[in-house]
């Protein structure tokens, strides 16, 4: 076994040695977009058990190809870091002849596809209240869920995508590079927590959005585009780059009026209207522009008042109640807050729920209530 204080292997002289299943593995880890790899990860992408995939991998690692990391909680070997010169051999390895190219092809869905199965269970969890898209996925998935072993859900969901943070550019940059347009957008849009959280730099986030809004144009699917021109203004805007999260609230909503017209583009562009103008409305009250915060906020209500949105409802509520006190309009604006806690504790949005409570609780002087 190679200790870790020994100099990185050759691999151009280590390959050859190992058997026909290290060397197809090897070949996968060179096309498969991440800069390191998990058991559960390779045994989906090589279709194994996930016990010959660990195997593999620690052979790979006993002969100095592979980084093995451990779980500072554990004892197990969490995952295996891929060296770039091990990643470079291995790609030109992958696309050396036309087997191993259509090997490599299928290892890079088969793996992106349990990495989606994974990404959206964990938003599933985490961020029940997203407006989430149709998907097509095995089920069951080839390998069970990483975080589906131990309770809370929550913190074991929250943990995976976390450890996610670092392959998140690689992985949607080579579904982009292969085509593979509708996983790529999928992939993103289930990443939603990554983003939210601020688990990887504003770049990357800005990154990822805009490899997904291109693959989403790509595969002509207009709910996809609006969807992420909205969660891209929020990451632009959570980094402070105000000018490009107007840009990015003004696309969605001429994406959601279109040319069409709601009949043709449904209820859900109507959804995506009102969120885009609630998006702009925000901007402008951070701005010190209430007056035009005002409208905007009054339409978005107006739009999901129509589709009874109550979700959405409650959340224009507050932001209208924010324009009401800062006119010192302290009753009315008390009167918005308390309708939107009743709009967001009756669709099981706690969060914003509490927030609509504090800020009643602020307006009249008593503690907000726990319930």
């Amino acid at each position: 076994m190679i200790s870790p204080c020994d100099p990185p292997a050759d691999p151009f002289r280590v390959y050859p040695l190992l058997n026909s299943g290290a060397q197809r593995l090897y070949r996968a880890l060179g096309v498969l977009g991440v800069v390191w790899v998990s058991t559960d990860h390779a045994a989906a992408a090589m279709g194994v058990p996930w016990g010959d995939a660990a195997g593999l991998l620690q052979r790979l690692a006993d002969e100095g190809l592979l980084e093995p990391e451990r779980d500072p909680a554990a004892v197990r070997v969490a995952r295996y870091r891929i060296p770039p010169r091990v990643r470079g051999h291995a790609r030109a390895l992958a696309q050396a002849t036309e087997d191993s190219r259509r090997e490599g092809a299928r290892a890079v869905e088969d793996g992106a596809r349990w990495l989606l199965g994974c990404a959206d269970a964990a938003r599933n969890i985490l961020s029940p209240h997203q407006g989430a898209l149709a998907r097509s996925l095995p089920d069951p998935l080839p390998v069970a869920l990483p975080f589906d072993r131990a309770e809370p859900w929550d913190r074991e969901a929250a943990r995976w995508l976390e450890e996610q943070a670092e392959n998140v550019l690689p992985h949607l940059d080579t579904l982009d590079q292969r085509g593979l347009y509708e996983l790529c957008w999928r992939t993103a849009d289930a990443l939603w927590p990554v983003f939210q959280r601020a688990l990887v730099p504003a770049q990357v986030s800005q990154q990822a959005h805009l490899i997904a809004l291109g693959a989403a144009r790509q595969c002509n699917h207009r709910d996809a585009v609006r969807q992420l021109l909205l969660s891209g203004a929020i990451v632009h805007a959570a980094a402070g780059e105000v000018d490009s999260a107007y840009g990015w609230y003004t696309s969605a909503l001429l994406e959601a009026r279109g040319g069409e017209g709601a009949a043709v583009l449904g209820e859900r562009a109507w959804r995506d209207e009102a969120q885009a103008l609630l998006g702009l409305a925000g901007l402008r009250f951070a701005e010190g522009r209430a007056d035009l915060a005002q409208g905007l906020a009054e339409s978005a209500l107006d739009l999901w008042s129509a589709v009874e949105e109550r979700r959405g409802c409650g959340l224009a509520r507050i932001l209208l109640g924010q324009c009401a006190a800062s006119r010192g309009e302290q009753q009315e604006a008390l009167g918005l807050f308390t309708a939107a806690g009743k709009d967001l504790e009756a669709e099981g949005d706690r969060y914003h729920a509490a927030r609509a409570r504090r800020a009643a609780a602020a307006g009249s002087g008593t503690p907000p209530s726990t319930a």
